[in-house]
């Protein structure tokens, strides 16, 4: 972390961020003072058998799984990549919708949604580990969280975040 930033700053916005349990984008927006816009790199769908075994135990072999990574961003900064698994077969039709058109993040999409959130794991990891998912930079650390949106009994969305704790800090502090 940036030895510029004071401790207690970048403590906080990373707790924030990592033990929130509500929209992350919202969060962001909140921390630095106004809207950011998503980026979504790709979106298709996925059969079961290319899911890793944390996120297959999250759904069933007969689920639609739609693979999304994006990134929230203000101006040139990207603020934070994601990338989500999507059990689109129990979700209404208003949210496939949106998830369709690619301009809305997920936090956004499901406000109306009755769901809770369920935090797997947080952390920190260089990026080299999620370069085949994301475009971050290998040799930057990356804060994470991982985490499955709930709705009804059911696991909808499996995602993972990657925060550029510096860069919201920055943004914050300024």
């Amino acid at each position: 972390m940036s030895k510029v930033l004071p401790e207690s700053l970048t403590s906080l916005v990373k707790e924030m961020l990592t033990k929130t349990d509500g929209s992350t984008t919202k969060a962001i927006e909140t921390l630095i003072g106004g809207k950011v816009d998503i980026e979504v790199f790709r979106q298709a769908y996925v059969d079961y058998d290319h899911l890793s075994a944390e996120e297959a135990k999250l759904f069933q072999p007969d689920d639609k799984i739609l693979f999304r990574t994006s990134s929230l961003k203000r101006g040139d900064d990207y603020l934070s990549f994601n990338y989500v698994y999507v059990k689109t077969n129990a979700l209404p039709h208003a949210v496939k919708r949106y998830l369709k058109e690619e301009r809305l993040p997920i936090g956004k999409i499901i406000s109306e949604l009755e769901s809770r959130r369920e935090i797997f794991s947080t952390g920190e990891s260089l990026g080299k580990h999620f370069t085949h998912l994301v475009p971050v930079a290998t040799d930057r650390e990356y804060v994470f969280k991982r985490y499955q949106i709930i709705s009804g009994q059911q696991c909808i969305f499996h995602v993972s975040e990657l925060f550029d704790l510096e860069k919201i800090c920055r943004l914050t502090a300024g």
